[in-house]
């Protein structure tokens, strides 16, 4: 009867290929928010900006599996707004390498019904591209050449980095690797197996072409674990993770974490459930073509011989450290980057100013340096006698200095009351302006706004007010919870990181063409003003309060004494010595701002320090004469960077100075004729009561204006 549903739930999974995640495009209004928001927090440290993040594994690897075409949905999420990935790492202690697939091939999984042994393979002409882990009626599949390095290169480097790498696109990431054995059951190595179902198909299973990763090696040699310490896993999505942000465990040492834990809603544990999710598993990362082919399914069997579970201790397997620099040199900003930086006068900064404890200005990361990703270790379940991330401290940011547990990540557990999502305050913390702090209403410590994080679960999802109340001090939302179906998850995704936008309001800032930009009715709606729901496009004449700040002063604004137009609020503000008019930079400045603003002016809006007046939809900061910073095309509903017309540039310029060369060569072999011609002249004799000088006036006049032939 098993066998038989297997059979049912590969067939399936062939009859339902997907080549993956159908990503919505990102809107305008949703691009140019995205882009704005990072340009106006260019002069604020890194540690102080908010980073939307999204749990890989929970959200998308478990319930679709690990395959190519699931890790390709990268770049989109990124493109969405993404700033912080989570990823699990898992250790094969047979090969002594890091893998993404949570299962070590060739090893049958024990459950708990009776001691039932299974394991469903899916051969492809041969080769040992990928596998279906069969739990609990549930199907994995999994791509075995999707390595980390292949993650590395192929998706985060070549799709994403290199395809964004310009001044409109480029953004800085943060990776956080949670590291953890990868599951490994015991067996009777000599026994044989009892039943083999063979299910032929019309069709034949190949994989999509995917090369291994360029490394691969041991680390060191290590031993395989006791049949007593690895004899009974569950599967990914029933156990409980180690801490807020590391989705599975396969090690039962994992309880003696911090309990900032999380388990995932998605289990298998009903029979109903578990059924009818074992024909929702997709074999993704495969193509099927016309030739016929089977699969087999081992089933109710005490062993299985069909692979190699012999140790690979040959083979040199790259450290972490070792992999990511390899791969992301250019790119990569470490633990040691930033001890040089911090040791330079005034270039690392925390929310009170410079400081030998802080960190960069994003400016610096991003546009001096181009610096696109970081890296940084989250939980880590790995016993150091097989791997010791000391050695990975230079390249790979410990949790100490990008933390992502403790008293600076929360947990929405319980959701927020009506009364709590009242937007003059919020339920999460209050802000101590005077000592630049977050004191948090569920523990009552006091925290720096420094990579704050606050995380989501299957059982109490973000809603987008919920979401705001964590933006309002400072928090990045995780996305973190277990969705069923592919639809689920990408409505999951896509809305609430359009949400996670602390600045602008939805559907803002509003889109205009190139052609509307010049009616009468588009002309000057180009300013920015906060308004309840967050900040919205204005027209520039319209009469509102500007906000002002103190200068160097973080957190105290004013708002100017009269209403004015967005043109003349550079002097309402400065008409009081040391107030400039200004903008918020981070969530935090704009939640000031905000009780600010209602406590003056109720729900009318007030003017800050962004506008398009130079170019329809590059939003800039300096007043109305700010200029935009990028180069500008004339397509419609677009700021472009335009590098074929920088490059006919450049090639113009050179035609010109060749041209140029040609003529001056010209011109000096005119000239050393004519400096013939002038010795010839002075060399003659004066003509009678006529100055030899007017003579040569005479000639010369002649000859230099004498037309060329």
């Amino acid at each position: 009867m098993r066998s038989a549903q297997v059979s049912v739930a590969l067939i399936l999974s062939l009859l339902h290929l997907v080549a993956g995640l159908s990503w919505p495009s990102v809107a305008d209004s949703d691009r140019y928010a995205i882009r704005s928001q990072r340009d106006l927090t260019l002069n604020v440290s890194m540690d102080q900006l908010l980073y939307p993040g999204i749990n890989l594994n929970s959200v998308l690897l478990e319930p679709l599996n690990y395959t190519y075409e699931v890790f390709s949905s990268f770049s989109d999420l990124v493109s969405w707004g993404a700033g912080r990935f989570f990823l699990n790492l898992y250790w094969n202690y047979r090969k002594g390498n890091w893998q993404l697939c949570p299962y070590i091939e060739g090893i049958q999984e024990e459950y708990t019904d009776g001691g039932d042994h299974r394991i469903v393979e899916l051969n492809y002409d041969g080769t040992r591209e990928a596998a279906v882990f069969y739990y609990n009626d549930s199907a994995y599949t999994c791509n075995l050449t999707v390595t980390f390095d292949t993650f590395l290169s192929e998706i985060v480097r070549d799709q994403w980095i290199r395809t964004t790498d310009d001044n409109l696109n480029a953004r800085t990431i943060i990776v956080t690797l949670n590291l953890q054995e990868a599951i490994s059951p015991d067996f009777a190595p000599n026994a044989s197996i009892l039943t083999e179902s063979v299910v032929s198909t019309s069709t034949k299973a190949t994989s999509s072409t995917r090369a291994h990763g360029s490394s691969s090696s041991l680390l060191s040699t290590t031993t395989r674990p006791s049949s007593e310490a690895t004899s009974h896993h569950s599967p990914p999505s029933e156990r409980a993770s180690s801490s807020l942000l590391s989705h599975t465990s396969p090690t039962a040492s994992s309880s003696s974490k911090p309990q900032s834990t999380v388990t995932s809603s998605h289990t298998s544990s009903s029979a109903t459930s578990s059924s009818s999710h074992a024909l929702t598993r997709r074999a993704v990362g495969t193509e099927l073509s016309e030739s016929a082919s089977s699969f087999r399914v081992y089933a109710t069997s005490t062993a299985y011989d069909g692979l190699d579970t012999s140790s690979d201790s040959n083979d040199k397997e790259l450290s972490l450290s070792e992999q990511v620099k390899e791969i992301m040199d250019d790119y990569i900003y470490t633990p040691k980057d930033l001890a040089l930086d911090r040791k330079r006068t005034s270039f690392t900064w925390n929310s009170t100013g410079a400081s030998s404890v802080g960190w960069p200005l994003l400016e610096d990361i991003l546009f001096r340096d181009f610096y696109r990703i970081l890296f940084s270790f989250g939980d880590i379940d790995v016993d150091t006698d097989e791997y010791d991330t000391d050695g990975d401290l230079d390249v790979i940011f410990s949790s100490s200095e990008v933390p992502y547990l403790g008293t600076r990540a929360l947990l929405y557990s319980t959701a927020f009351s009506s009364s709590e999502l009242d937007p003059s305050s919020s339920p999460v913390c209050s802000i101590d302006v005077n000592t630049y702090k977050v004191d948090l209403t569920s523990t009552g410590d006091a925290v720096p706004p420094s990579f704050l994080i606050a995380s989501d679960i299957s059982d109490n999802v973000f809603t987008a007010d919920a979401m705001k109340q964590y933006l309002k001090c400072g928090f990045s939302p995780v996305l973190n919870a277990t969705k069923s179906t592919e639809t689920e998850i990408v409505n999951y995704v896509t809305e609430n990181l359009a949400a996670a936008k602390w600045s602008w309001e939805k559907d803002e800032p509003k889109v205009i063409s190139t052609a509307s930009s010049e009616t009468t009715s588009y002309l000057q709606v180009k300013c920015a003003a906060q308004t309840e729901d967050g900040w919205v496009v204005e027209n520039c004449y319209n009469k509102y309060r500007a906000a002002c700040r103190v200068s160097k002063e973080t957190y105290n604004f004013v708002l100017s004494e009269k209403e004015v137009s967005y043109y003349d609020a550079v002097d309402a503000c400065s008409s009081t010595s040391n107030q400039l008019f200004t903008l918020p930079r981070t969530a935090l400045q704009n939640t000031v701002l905000e009780r600010l603003r209602q406590e003056k002016v109720k729900s009318e809006p007030i003017w800050v320090d962004l506008n398009s007046l130079a170019h329809p939809n590059c939003w800039v900061s300096g007043g109305p004469g700010a200029s935009c910073r990028y180069e500008a095309s004339t397509t419609r509903q677009s700021v472009e960077v335009v590098v074929p017309t920088v490059a006919a540039i450049i090639v113009a310029i050179l035609l010109a100075l060749t041209l140029c060369s040609k003529i001056f060569g010209s011109q000096q072999v005119k000239a050393r004729r004519r400096r013939r011609r002038y010795v010839k002249l002075f060399g003659e004799a004066e003509y009678d009561g006529v100055p030899v000088i007017l003579i040569w006036l005479a000639r010369v006049s002649n000859v230099i204006w004498r037309p060329n032939r």
